[in-house]
């Protein structure tokens, strides 16, 4: 026994000293399968909501409160409280600590029997996701030069794209052959195994001498909170960058959220279409439903990972000199997708409103990476997670929160002027859209007063 402890022991260190030598690069890709992981949650409702809703009974407006509000009631709660957390003990074990809750939650949908049951394993996995960015994006940014700061959180949100792609398609897919609930148990089992690693492989850099200089500022004084929270609200850019981050996932939860009734309920034609084409020419049966989890999973997942990779890089070469720079993907992304999300929803081809959809689906994904760069550049290191924890409770609550809420609500008033499903939910998902154009409104203000709030 003893000699077994005393092997345990040096395996353990020997992990500690390969796990201390990561690169900057490294870092930022696993992290990037736990985000990936966690979008793959988050999305395998939106997907399956149209057979959640009929086995269920539920209305438009519970299933917005099942895909938004269930999931933002503990994360804006919890999400500062674990940031300061994460501030003061091991990131890396804080990271594994909530993959393990939000997996555990999810595979525990599966067992819902009706909307409260669901509700609270969906408020599960809101516990566990809740820690996530804020411990995230500070480890990235300790680890990070400023130089190729954006570059490495493009790596990192590329989980946001690949994750939506990962929990529609597979949503699809599997839920169109063994149904909604076994969907929830496939993609939450993989989260406990990767925690693991996740602890094995990766060591919090506040251990290494080298950022010694962040703790020895952390240890200067003691602040509090509000302290805290009011030096980071100083900053005018850092408001107004909030604004349009709210405003751009208040539009992407609700539009991914309702993208499957939208084409169900408008495109079941051309869905049952494709469907033949794929059985005349392949020989085999492929459902609409998984049909379309592939198609929406693509346009999220591939388009959505070349923007975000093309953001950051971009983010890096205007912002690298002059933090202004960071703000011209952002402007540009949110003005020039309107128009086609506008045509996407009122063509009557299929296709052309699939690929209407993806210049958007592009377009939205350049502007995460350099925000967050320009984020975590206007408060002391320090206060990284604490920043990047209150805009995402923020951009969360009112995002993710009151985008589905708010479009599943507009999509059955809209039901009961029409009387048709099918134009409720085109026209409440035309209103949410035009929250893209006050997102560019945002940057385009806080471009303005970036550079005097800039820290590094």
């Amino acid at each position: 026994m003893f000699n077994l402890a005393r092997s345990f022991e040096k395996f353990m260190k020997s992990v500690e000293q390969s796990s201390a030598k990561r690169s900057p690069t490294y870092t930022a890709w696993l992290l990037m399968v736990v985000y990936t992981l966690a979008h793959t949650d988050r999305q395998i409702v939106s997907i399956l909501a149209e057979p959640i809703k009929q086995e269920l009974g539920l209305s438009d407006s519970q299933v917005g409160v099942l895909i938004g509000l269930s999931f933002v009631v503990v994360y804006t709660a919890l999400s500062v409280p674990i940031a300061r957390l994460s501030e003061r003990i091991n990131r890396v074990w804080l990271l594994a600590a909530c993959l393990s809750v939000w997996s555990i939650f999810t595979a525990l949908g599966s067992l819902a029997q009706n909307f409260t049951h669901l509700f609270l394993a969906r408020v599960g996995v809101g516990v566990g996701e809740a820690g996530t960015n804020p411990a995230s994006y500070s480890l990235i940014a300790d680890v990070a030069s400023r130089k190729d700061r954006a570059k490495l959180l493009s790596i990192f949100n590329l989980g946001l794209p690949i994750g939506s792609f990962l929990g529609l398609a597979a949503g699809g897919v599997v839920g169109s052959v063994f149904g909604w609930r076994q969907a929830f148990l496939l993609v939450g089992m993989p989260g406990v195994i990767v925690a693991i690693f996740l602890v094995l492989s990766l060591r919090d850099p506040r251990h290494d001498q080298s950022v010694g200089l962040i703790q020895k500022e952390a240890k200067k004084k003691t602040i509090s909170f509000n302290e805290d929270f009011l030096e980071v609200l100083s900053k005018r850019s850092y408001l107004l960058m909030l604004g349009g981050m709210a405003s751009i996932i208040f539009l992407n939860y609700g539009k991914v959220s309702f993208y499957g009734s939208f084409f169900l309920r408008n495109h079941l034609d051309g869905l049952v279409e494709v469907s033949g084409l794929i059985q005349d020419h392949f020989g085999f049966s492929v459902k609409p439903l998984a049909i379309l989890g592939l198609i929406i999973g693509s346009l999220t997942g591939i388009f959505g990972a070349f923007g975000t990779v093309l953001g950051g890089w971009l983010g890096d070469r205007f912002g690298g000199a002059d933090p202004r720079g960071y703000l011209i993907v952002p402007i540009f992304g949110c003005l020039l997708q309107f128009p086609f999300l506008i045509a996407a929803l009122f063509v009557p081809s299929f296709l052309h409103s699939v690929a209407l959809f993806a210049v958007p689906a592009f377009l939205t994904a350049t502007y995460l990476s350099p925000i967050i760069a320009a984020m975590v550049g206007v408060v002391r290191p320090t206060l990284r997670a604490t920043a990047t924890a209150i805009s995402t409770t923020v951009a969360i609550l009112i995002g993710f929160g009151c985008g589905p809420a708010f479009t599943g609500m507009l999509s059955d008033v809209y039901t009961s002027q029409f009387g048709d499903s099918g134009q409720g939910v085109r026209f409440a998902l035309m209103t949410s859209s035009l929250s893209v154009i006050s997102a560019a409104g945002f940057f385009a203000l806080a471009r303005l007063h970036i550079r005097k709030d800039f820290e590094g």
